[in-house]
This record gives structure tokens, C-alpha cells and sequence, in this order.
């Protein structure tokens, strides 16, 4: 197993947005786009993806406040076909989202 993706995060910034781009995969394809994060704390949050451009596999999660509060979190991607199947991302391990508190 590799070691997970690692996202880091500074806890005052604006906008923590979290872009994606899968090269070659058109996200039409999919009928929901959503990014699961589990907060250190074990609160569970659910995010819906924004699409930037679809053909291109270009989408982006907003982030609400309170969804990143300081500290380890753990999260995924998750796409749902319109027959309801789902696909996880990545499918070995959890992202890691690290929240650090400004110097």
C-alpha cells in the first residue's frame, strides 16, 4: 500500500477550495460527484463537488466553515453512476487533509 495523498491547509486562508483534474475522464458520466471527509473528531461531512468542465474531468470541492477545523482528517472521493453504482477515490487509502494553524 502507498502512503496516502496528503492535502495541507492553513486554518485561517479563505478559500481552502480542493481542485481536481482526472485527465482523460469525462465526469458526464456521472450522475453525483461527492467528497466524504472524516474529521478528526469522527464528524462525518459531506461535500458536493462543483464541475469546472466536464469533458475535461475537472471538478472542485467548497468547503463550508467548520468542515476543516485544525487537526488530521481523512477523506474521499466518491462518484456515482446514474444506475446508482459508485466508484471511490482513491481506492487503496483515505486522503489525508492536514489543518494547520497560521504562525
Amino acid at each position: 500500500m502507498s502512503d496516502p495523498e496528503t492535502i495541507y491547509y492553513v486554518a485561517t486562508d479563505r478559500k481552502p477550495n480542493l481542485d481536481f483534474e482526472f485527465d482523460g475522464v469525462d465526469l458526464s458520466a456521472f450522475s453525483a460527484i461527492t467528497m466524504k471527509l472524516r474529521q478528526q473528531a469522527g464528524l462525518l461531512v459531506l461535500q458536493p463537488a462543483v464541475i469546472d468542465d466536464a469533458a475535461n474531468g475537472l471538478f472542485h470541492i467548497e468547503w463550508d466553515d467548520g468542515d476543516l477545523p485544525l487537526g488530521t482528517h481523512e477523506g474521499e472521493v466518491i462518484f456515482e453512476h446514474s444506475s446508482g453504482v459508485e466508484e471511490t477515490w482513491p481506492a487503496d487509502q483515505p486522503l489525508r487533509i492536514v489543518v494547520r494553524q497560521r504562525v
